[in-house]
C-alpha cells in the first residue's frame, strides 16, 4: 500500500510539472484562498479565540454597576459601592479596581504624557500575574498620598534602560516624586485594550488610595472598573446571582435623596466574564470576515475543479486506455487526489508566505476598536488551520474530477477516437461548479455593496462641526506647578493670548472634552418643568476662548461666551439644537432657565444656541449637549476635574505646518509641560469611521478576488468548450453562419450561466445580508440599489470573460477545422 501511495504521489507531482501552465493557474488560485483565509483566522483567533493574556483568566470576571431607569445599563463603579461589594461578596477570591488616567513623566528624557492606571493594591493579586522585578503594591500602599509606582516593562526599557537599578529610584510623575517599586513583565497589558471602560492600556500604574469620603459618598463618582477572580468551585451563574443580590443590600445604604433622584429605580450589579467584556463587541465584524472568506474558499476550490475537470475532460481516451491494460478505476481516483493533493500542499506553502503580508496589511488597517488584534500572527495553530484548510480544499476540488475519473464511460469513449469530447456528465457538472463560483461571487458583492453604501453615507454624515483646517492636542496641568483656580486659568489665558497671537490663526479655544469623546453626563431639570419623573440627561462640556469658532461649531442663535462671562456674572449656558427642540419646542431658547439635577446647582441661562455636535460615533443620535464657561466653575471643580483640557486651534491655510508651532509654543509656555494627541481635527473623523472602513475595505477585497476568480473559471469552460467544438463551428460558418451567431452563441452560454448563478446568489444574499443588519447605516438590510448592483456587475464581468472565447470561436477558419477530419 505504501509503495502505491508513493507512486501515486510521484505521479501526481509528474502531471504538475507535464502542465505548468494549468498548474500556476490553479496554485495561485489555490495560494490566494488559503493566503486569505489563514490570514482572517489569525486575525479571529487573536480576538475572539485565544485566551486573554493573563494567567487562568477563564476564572476573570468583569462586575459593573447599572441603573436603567437612568439610562445606565453599564456603568463602572463608586468608591463606596465598591468597598461593599469587595467586602460582602463570597464568590470571588480576590476583587480590585482600577481607573484609566494619565501623567506627565518628566525629568531625564524629557517630559511625555503617558497612559496610566490607578488601582487598588489587590488588583495585581487577582490578575495573577507576578512582576519581573520589585514587587507590586502592599495594603499600606493603597492610601491617599502613596508616592509609589510599578512600571511596564517598554517605560522601563525607554527611560531606565533596562537597568536593575529601577527599582528604587524616583521618577516624577505630574512633577511629583514617585519610588519605582516594580517592573511588570514584557508579555502584561493591563487594562487589556478593548474593555468597554477604562480601556486604555497602562504603562505605569499607581495606588489608588480612596479617601475616606470616596469610601462613604454614596451616588457620585462611577468611575471604577471591578475585576475579581472566581474561587475554585465558583460559577460565573453563582458569582452573577450573588452580585444582583448584592446589589439591593447596597441600595439600603443610598441616602434617601439619591434614592429619589433614582425616581424608583434600582441599582443593579452584574458579573460577566472579563474575555466577553472585552470581545464581545467585535465578534460579529469577525465573523463577517470569516464567512466573507470562507466564500472566496468555496468558489476557489469550485475554479480549480472545474480546472481539473476541464483537464480530466481532454485525458478521457488516455484513462480509458490505462483501464483497457487493467488499471483499477479507483487506482485512478487515487491518482486524481495525489494530484489534487500536491496542488494543495503547493498552493497552501504559498498561501502561507501571502498570508503573513495579508496579515500585516491587515494590521495597517485594523481600527482602535478591534481588541487585541496586534497578537495575530502565523504561529501554530494558524499554521494548522492553514493545514486543515489545504486538506480539506484538495477534498473538495479533487472530489469531483476523481469520481469522474470513476465513473466515467471508458468504455464508450475506447470507441471513438481522442476527440469524442468532453461528456455530458462532465459537462453538467462543469457548469455546475461556474454557477457555484458566480452564487459565491455575488453574495460577497451583495455584502460589499451594502457596506460600501453605508460608508459612503456615514461618511456624508454631518459630525456638527468643522473638522478641516483644525488642530487639536491634550495637555494636563499638574497640581504641583499650577496649585488652585487662578493658576490654572491664569496659565489657560497664557496659551490662548500666546496661540492667537500666531500668524495664520484664526481662532483657538480650550474645551474639557471634544466632539466624538464626551466624558461628562449631567441630569438636568428646565425651569418650569419640574416633576418627580427621571430627569433627561445631556452632555456636559465646559469651555474657554472662542471655542464654537475655533472647533468648526455653528452659532444658531444668541452668542457664545465672553470674557464677561466669569464668576462674579450670573450662571450662563450654550446649549445643542436638540436640547433647544426638546425642552422648548417653537420657543426661542435665548433666556431660558435649567440647572443640573441636584437643587443645590445653581439656575444657568441659556445665552446661545449651536449646533448639534456627534458626542460618540459619527453614525450615532446627536443627542442634548450642554456648554458652560469655564470661568464659572469653583476652585473644587477646577482643581480637581478640569486640569485636563484639550486645546483646539483653527488656521487660516493648511494646518498641518501649524501643529509643529503650536507644540513649540506650548513648550515655550512651560518647557515641562507634556503635549499629547497632537493631531489635526480631520483625523478624529477617520478614526471614528475606522471600523466601517476596516469592514469595507476586507469585504469589497474579498469580493473582488472571488469576481476574478469566477470570471477566470468562466473564461477556462468556455475556451475549453470552443476548443472541442472547432469543428463543429467550422461546420457551422461553412454552412453559412454568420460570425455574429456564433459570437452570440458563446457568450450567451457564459451568460446564462452567470445568469443562474445570480438566481442562485440572490437567494442567498437574502439569508447571509441578515447578519450584517448591525454593521450597516443609514442603508435597509435589503437595499434595492445593492441587490440591483451586484447582478450587474458580475453580468458585465461575465461578459468581459466570455468575450475572448466568443471571439476565438467567431475566428474559426473553416477550411483549417475541417481539415482536422
Amino acid at each position: 500500500m505504501l509503495e502505491e501511495l508513493w507512486r501515486d504521489a510521484r505521479h501526481g507531482v509528474r502531471l504538475i510539472g507535464r502542465s505548468p501552465g494549468f498548474s500556476a493557474v490553479a496554485i495561485i488560485t489555490i495560494a490566494l484562498a488559503i493566503g486569505a483565509d489563514t490570514a482572517v483566522f489569525s486575525l479571529v483567533d487573536a480576538v475572539l479565540l485565544k485566551p486573554l493574556p493573563l494567567p487562568d483568566a477563564a476564572r476573570l470576571l468583569a462586575v459593573h454597576e447599572s441603573v436603567p431607569t437612568l439610562g445606565f445599563v453599564t456603568i463602572p463603579f463608586s468608591p463606596a459601592d465598591y468597598e461593599d461589594f469587595a467586602r460582602r461578596q463570597r464568590s470571588l477570591e480576590a476583587v480590585g479596581a482600577y481607573r484609566s488616567t494619565a501623567y506627565d513623566v518628566s525629568g531625564g528624557g524629557g517630559a511625555e504624557r503617558l497612559k496610566a492606571s490607578v488601582v487598588t493594591a489587590s488588583l495585581f493579586h487577582v490578575l495573577g500575574v507576578p512582576p519581573a522585578r520589585g514587587r507590586t503594591f502592599t495594603a499600606e500602599e493603597d492610601r491617599p498620598g502613596a508616592r509609589v509606582a510599578v512600571i511596564g516593562y517598554g517605560l522601563w526599557q525607554r527611560r531606565f534602560g533596562g537597568a536593575p537599578s529601577a527599582v528604587g529610584s524616583k521618577l516624577m510623575l505630574d512633577r511629583e516624586p514617585y519610588t519605582v517599586v516594580g517592573v511588570m513583565p514584557p508579555s502584561f497589558r493591563f487594562p487589556v485594550p478593548g474593555s468597554p471602560f477604562n480601556g486604555d492600556a497602562a504603562e505605569l500604574w499607581v495606588p489608588v488610595g480612596f479617601t475616606p469620603t470616596q469610601k462613604t459618598q454614596r451616588g457620585s463618582q462611577y468611575n471604577y472598573s471591578v475585576v475579581g477572580r472566581l474561587r475554585p468551585g465558583a460559577t460565573v451563574a453563582a458569582a452573577a446571582a450573588e452580585a444582583s443580590a448584592l446589589a439591593s443590600r447596597l441600595e439600603e445604604s443610598y441616602p434617601s435623596e439619591v434614592l429619589e433622584f433614582l425616581h424608583g429605580g434600582h441599582l443593579g450589579i452584574e458579573s460577566t466574564p472579563l474575555r466577553e467584556s472585552v470581545v464581545g463587541g467585535a465578534r460579529t465584524p469577525l465573523l463577517v470576515l470569516l464567512t466573507a472568506v470562507t466564500l472566496v474558499l468555496l468558489v476557489a476550490c469550485a475554479n480549480v475543479a472545474n480546472l481539473l475537470l476541464a483537464r480530466g475532460a481532454s485525458r478521457q481516451h488516455e484513462l480509458a486506455v490505462r483501464a483497457a491494460l487493467g488499471a483499477d478505476r479507483w487506482r485512478l481516483v487515487r491518482q486524481s487526489a495525489a494530484e489534487s493533493l500536491a496542488l494543495a500542499l503547493i498552493g497552501g506553502a504559498a498561501g502561507v508566505v501571502l498570508a503573513e503580508l495579508l496579515r500585516r496589511a491587515a494590521l495597517l488597517l485594523v481600527p482602535l476598536e478591534l481588541p487585541l488584534a496586534d497578537r495575530a500572527a502565523l504561529d501554530g495553530r494558524a499554521l494548522a488551520v492553514a493545514l486543515v484548510v489545504s486538506l480539506a480544499s484538495a477534498l473538495l476540488f479533487g472530489m469531483a474530477p476523481g469520481l469522474a475519473a470513476a465513473r466515467g464511460p471508458l468504455e464508450a469513449v475506447l470507441r471513438h477516437d481522442a476527440r469524442a469530447g468532453t461528456s455530458k456528465r462532465l459537462k453538467r457538472a462543469l457548469r455546475a461548479f461556474a454557477v457555484l463560483q458566480f452564487a459565491g461571487a455575488l453574495v460577497l458583492l451583495t455584502a460589499a455593496s451594502l457596506l460600501l453604501h453605508s460608508f459612503v453615507v456615514l461618511l456624508a454624515t454631518d459630525p456638527g462641526f468643522e473638522p478641516q483646517g483644525a488642530v487639536a492636542l491634550s495637555t494636563f496641568l499638574p497640581a504641583r506647578a499650577y496649585a488652585g483656580r487662578a493658576e490654572i486659568l491664569a496659565f489657560e489665558d497664557r496659551i490662548l493670548s500666546a496661540l492667537g497671537s500666531l500668524a495664520g490663526v484664526q481662532s483657538a479655544g480650550i474645551a474639557s472634552d471634544l466632539p466624538f469623546a464626551a466624558n461628562e453626563k449631567r441630569a438636568i431639570v428646565v425651569e418650569g418643568r419640574e416633576s418627580r419623573t427621571v430627569p433627561p440627561m445631556t452632555v456636559q462640556t465646559w469651555v474657554l476662548g472662542d471655542y464654537f469658532r475655533a472647533a468648526g461649531i455653528p452659532l444658531r442663535g444668541g452668542r457664545g461666551f465672553e470674557p464677561r462671562d466669569d464668576e462674579r456674572a450670573p450662571g450662563a449656558a450654550v446649549v445643542s439644537e436638540s436640547l433647544a427642540r426638546r425642552f422648548w419646542p417653537g420657543q426661542d431658547a435665548i433666556g431660558k432657565r435649567f440647572r443640573w439635577g441636584a437643587d443645590t446647582y445653581p439656575w444657568l441661562t441659556v445665552v446661545g444656541v449651536v449646533g448639534d455636535v456627534k458626542d460618540g460615533a459619527l453614525g450615532g443620535e446627536a443627542g442634548p449637549h450642554t456648554y458652560t464657561p469655564l470661568r464659572q466653575e469653583g476652585a473644587r471643580e477646577i482643581e480637581r476635574f478640569l486640569r485636563s483640557m484639550n486645546v483646539v486651534v483653527r488656521a487660516a491655510s493648511a494646518p498641518r505646518p501649524l501643529a509643529g508651532i503650536v507644540r513649540a509654543q506650548l513648550t515655550r509656555l512651560d518647557p515641562s509641560l507634556a503635549v499629547s494627541d497632537l493631531r489635526l481635527l480631520a483625523q478624529d473623523v477617520d478614526r471614528v469611521v475606522a471600523p466601517q472602513r476596516f469592514q469595507v475595505t476586507l469585504v469589497g477585497a474579498f469580493a473582488l478576488l472571488a469576481l476574478l476568480l469566477a470570471a477566470v473559471g468562466v473564461y477556462g469552460i468556455l475556451a475549453h468548450f470552443v476548443g472541442e467544438q472547432t469543428r463543429e463551428i467550422g461546420v457551422r460558418i461553412a454552412l453559412g453562419a454568420r460570425a455574429a451567431d456564433v459570437l452570440a452563441s458563446v457568450a450567451g452560454d457564459g451568460l446564462r450561466l452567470a445568469g443562474l448563478g445570480s438566481v442562485v446568489g440572490i437567494a442567498l444574499s437574502l439569508v447571509v445580508v441578515r447578519f450584517l443588519r448591525g454593521l450597516l447605516f443609514g442603508v435597509a438590510v435589503y437595499d434595492p440599489a445593492a441587490f440591483l448592483a451586484a447582478p450587474a456587475v458580475l453580468g458585465l464581468v461575465a461578459l468581459a470573460a466570455c468575450t475572448i472565447p466568443a471571439w476565438r470561436a467567431a475566428r474559426v477558419d473553416p477550411v483549417v477545422a475541417l481539415r482536422q477530419e
